[in-house]
């Protein structure tokens, strides 16, 4: 730096940008295995998966669908037989870095390019979630009515063979999810996410040129018998009529 220039007067040749690209980058052949995202996923796993406590499930695809499922072996060995409530869900947005190896969960998160869906099951744990397994899924066009759900079940088995028997479990309102964990714990209490419970009426009453369908009372009383037969929306109220009280 040239004397009597201040650090604010120093123009940097690059952007936090490119520190980030080539902090990126330079580790890069510690876990690129190969230019698939899917084959350097296994290959990582195989050859480094055990130095960082990351086991293989070894999980049978169906045609049409590749998948790969993994379980973290610390948090396995320590949780499983304690796992009251067991969540699982689609997505993308847990920290995944407290799961295992930061390069390894780097290198998954690009499989999203190969149109890879992430499962996790979560074990609760006095209000904090313990991440014990993920699996990445891809479905194409070929593959067969009920596929995904059938990968989701092996994978739900495997963490059950590793001593995971939930009373609990919890889901979003995917039927393949919901289906999956009653075919592994039929004695569990299935319970369904309230944030997307919510999001769905949400999203649901937000429709305002949508006109419902007719109320059926009798339809809906052979669903609900507590309902009153009386009940009348006040759409199909007549006007002439005096008005029901709730």
């Amino acid at each position: 730096m040239s004397k009597g220039l201040s650090v604010s007067e120093v123009s940097i040749p690059f952007t936090s940008k490119s520190v980030h690209y080539y902090w990126h980058k330079c580790p890069e052949k510690d876990w690129r295995f190969d230019p698939d995202p899917y084959v350097s996923a296994c290959k990582y796993v195989e050859e480094k998966g055990e130095e960082n406590h990351i086991c293989d499930m070894h999980i049978e695809a169906e045609p049409g669908t590749r998948a790969f499922g993994f379980y973290i072996k610390d948090f396995v060995e320590a949780w499983a037989v304690h796992t009251q409530e067991l969540a699982m869900d689609s997505t993308c947005e847990l920290d995944l870095h407290t799961a295992c190896d930061r390069a390894l969960m780097s290198r998954l998160g690009n499989t999203n390019s190969g149109n890879f869906e992430l499962f996790a099951a979560v074990a609760d744990a006095d209000g904090c979630g313990i991440p014990l397994a993920f699996l990445f899924i891809s479905t194409t066009k070929d593959a067969a009515a009920g596929a995904k759900e059938k990968v989701l079940t092996r994978f739900l088995s495997g963490l059950k063979e590793l001593g995971v028997h939930p009373e609990f479990t919890l889901t979003d309102k995917d039927w393949s999810e919901i289906n999956a964990m009653a075919a592994v714990w039929p004695d569990a209490k299935q319970q369904l996410c309230l944030w997307h419970a919510l999001r769905a009426d949400k999203k649901r009453l937000a429709k305002n040129k949508d006109t419902p369908a007719p109320y059926d009372v009798d339809a809906a009383r052979r669903e609900f018998e507590f309902i009153d037969p009386h009940f009348v929306p006040i759409a199909q109220q007549d006007p002439a009529d005096e008005p029901v009280r709730m």
